[in-house]
């Protein structure tokens, strides 16, 4: 049993070194052009480019984000950069946000889902961007129209700075 483990993480440890590396643009020995991985002895070549595979998770942010873009376009709350956080007073998730929000000195404005009116703003929004509203996991923030569950500071910032 050890030995068909240790055998399977071998196998994705080189699978995924197989799905990453150099594509070079190449002229053999007769003066045609060849794109290829492996390059072999009397051609000339040189990198046309560094490939690597998307991980799942980049595939899935990637697609999120497509049928996000593909459904119509969520109409902005307000005129300008704005950050809304969804959430509940008791959610250690929205507190924290709204704290590192507060420690950057980002304005930001909190709704509490608890407040009925809060909920029918915010779930026809997220059904129009395409998310389930079935559970939901707190904080929901709306950034410039783009609505986001729990997600990194990085892409809220990337997201307030741009637009």
């Amino acid at each position: 049993m050890k030995v068909t483990i240790l055998t399977l993480c071998f196998f994705i440890i080189f699978i995924n070194f197989a799905n990453a590396g150099e594509i070079y643009n190449c002229i053999d020995r007769d003066g045609n052009k060849i794109i290829t991985d492996r390059p072999q002895d009397g051609m000339k070549c040189a990198v046309k480019e560094t490939y690597r595979k998307p991980s799942p998770g980049e595939i899935v942010e990637k697609e999120a984000i497509k049928k996000q873009s593909e459904l119509s376009k969520l109409a902005p709350l307000y005129s300008g950069s704005y950050i809304i956080v969804y959430g509940r007073d008791s959610c250690g998730w929205t507190q924290k946000y709204r704290k590192d929000f507060e420690n950057m000195n980002i304005h930001y404005v909190y709704k509490s889902v608890d407040n009925k009116n809060v909920g029918d703003e915010l779930y026809p929004r997220m059904k129009k961007a395409g998310l389930d509203v079935s559970s939901i996991n707190l904080p929901v923030i709306d950034v410039n129209a783009h609505i986001l569950i729990r997600p990194e500071m990085k892409k809220i910032l990337d997201i307030y700075k741009t637009e």
